[in-house]
């Protein structure tokens, strides 16, 4: 098996690294600041995450990563570059190990790779992400157990089964938990007439979103901008608000999961009954989803600890063993290549 450089994660809401021998070295909101007129980039990571609402209008935010796919080519290549030459300067040979979704379209994921190689990387490897999702949850992929792994990220969701080190079967949809967000956003302007961003609008939703419908929360006092006067304002935020803005997401994962029951062979039944659910991704952390998630199943879920760094993880952990399981579904491109 070969050796690899450099681990990256690339998501809708952040970009990882990690190197062998290190473990995670980095995690980065997935933002870029970039010059209107020629793409330029100015920031990346927390650089740009500190400029949000602070620039002159010459300069916007973009987020490369959107639904799990990739949306700005020349700006995610620029973020990467970054990130390589920051943490392996001067290396000639850059061999990358990333973490790529099972559902991605090969058109999508030749953009992934093709990122990672213009921006600087020698030979791209692309691994199944829940794969590593279970690695870093601390659990065997070694073993002949199957696995039901749920992947609540911020541009897509997704619901595998794994054993062995493979994906057996894995459905998603492109849409994450980012989504309960804007929502919130929009909720709070037509119910409250405040106008809140983005950080208040998560907290929100982490604090108050996981709940079944109609099991009502102590409200959250939160503060924004009033919509008439612009003064900021303080308002008691429902639970109800909450869980109506989260309830397409949870539907759709619900949905997932049941589709995903459906097509799984018998022999993996009593795995999954025995093991239950394993949320992994950052809109895991939802008060109250695991709950959700499994009304009417005869089986339970758990949130994986640090939910959101579980891929990075996995694929520190994976980079650093000298057991390798061979894996299936990992695919190596180099410059010049189709993914």
């Amino acid at each position: 098996m070969p050796n690899w450089d450099i681990g990256l994660d690339i998501g809708s809401d952040g970009l990882r690294v990690c190197l062998p021998g290190h473990g995670v070295t980095e995690r980065a909101p997935g933002v870029a600041i970039v010059r209107k007129t020629d793409g330029h980039l100015l920031a990346v990571g927390d650089d740009a995450h500190a400029m949000l609402g602070r620039t002159s209008a010459a300069f916007e935010p973009l987020r490369p990563i959107s639904a799990g796919v990739v949306q700005h080519q020349d700006t995610l290549t620029a973020m990467l570059a970054a990130y390589i030459t920051k943490h392996l300067p001067g290396a000639r040979q850059i061999r990358a190990l990333v973490a790529a979704s099972p559902v991605l379209r090969p058109a999508d994921r030749r953009a992934l790779a093709g990122a990672a190689l213009t921006a600087g990387a020698t030979e791209c490897t692309l691994i199944p992400a829940p794969v590593m999702m279970l690695a870093g949850a601390g659990e065997d992929i070694t073993s002949a157990r199957t696995w039901l792994v749920i992947d609540v990220g911020a541009g897509q969701i997704s619901a595998s089964l794994v054993s062995m080190g493979r994906v057996i079967l894995c459905h998603g949809a492109p849409l994450g938990s980012e989504a309960i967000d804007s929502e919130i956003i929009r909720l709070m302007q037509v119910t409250h007439h405040l106008v809140v961003g983005p950080h208040t609008a998560q907290d929100i939703k982490l604090t108050l979103a996981g709940g079944s419908a109609g099991a009502e929360l102590p409200p959250m006092r939160v503060t924004g901008r009033a919509r008439a006067s612009g003064l900021p304002e303080t308002a008691d935020v429902e639970s109800s608000l909450a869980q109506s803005a989260a309830q397409p997401l949870i539907a759709q994962l619900k949905a997932l999961i049941r589709r995903v029951l459906a097509d799984m062979r018998p022999q993996h039944a009593a795995d999954v009954l025995a093991s239950g659910g394993l949320l992994t991704g950052g809109g895991a952390m939802l008060t109250g989803l695991p709950a959700q998630l499994g009304e009417g199943l005869p089986f339970t879920f758990r949130v994986a600890t640090d939910p959101d760094g579980c891929v990075i993880r996995g694929l520190a952990a994976h980079m650093s063993t000298t057991n390798r399981l061979v894996l299936s579904g990992i695919e190596t491109i180099k410059p010049g290549e189709s993914a």
